[in-house]
């Protein structure tokens, strides 16, 4: 399966409860150019498009050093973590977005990530889960900002950043 149908597949409850691992070549490169349902771009700025699917159940995603990178001038962030999502994100590199390159709205673990060249008004990473995020060893680096941190707060441990503009 591709890392879109993973998402979507792990998604539905019904065929795969509790939680989904999902693990990607080791050292891949996942491009993108639109949104992930292929629509384009007629929502007013302000409006979100994402590269991949909304994580709306529990899902990890094992990055074994993959890159999801974003090829495309279009306004797209990589990663949506709806309400009811929580996601898991070890060992992957999220690069080059024109907007946050990971939104949490539910669940948020993330451990020995980069968080690089993300640009255009948004933030490496924007949490405003439900709960505390866990956001341990990873990198942001040269990213319009860095992470921003919801009501909930979060646990920000032994991360490094670097070369950030906010």
């Amino acid at each position: 399966l591709g890392l879109l149908k993973a998402i979507t597949a792990a998604n539905f409850d019904e065929c795969f409860p509790g939680q989904t691992t999902i693990q990607l070549a080791e050292d891949s490169i996942y491009e993108f150019v639109r949104n992930y349902d292929g629509a384009e771009p007629t929502k007013p700025h302000y409006m979100e498009y994402y590269a991949l699917p909304p994580i709306t159940s529990d899902i990890v995603i094992e990055g074994n050093g993959a890159t999801i990178t974003n090829i495309s001038t279009q306004t797209l962030s990589a990663i949506h973590v709806e309400e009811t999502g929580f996601l898991t994100l070890t060992q992957t590199i999220v690069s080059s977005f024109t907007r946050a390159g990971l939104i949490n709205h539910g669940g948020l673990i993330v451990n020995e990530s980069v968080f690089e060249n993300n640009e255009v008004n948004s933030y490496a990473l924007l949490d405003n889960g439900t709960s505390p995020a866990i956001i341990t060893n990873s990198l942001f680096r040269n990213n319009t900002a860095g992470v921003e941190v919801g009501s909930y707060g979060a646990v920000v441990e032994n991360n490094t950043f670097s070369e950030n503009i906010h």
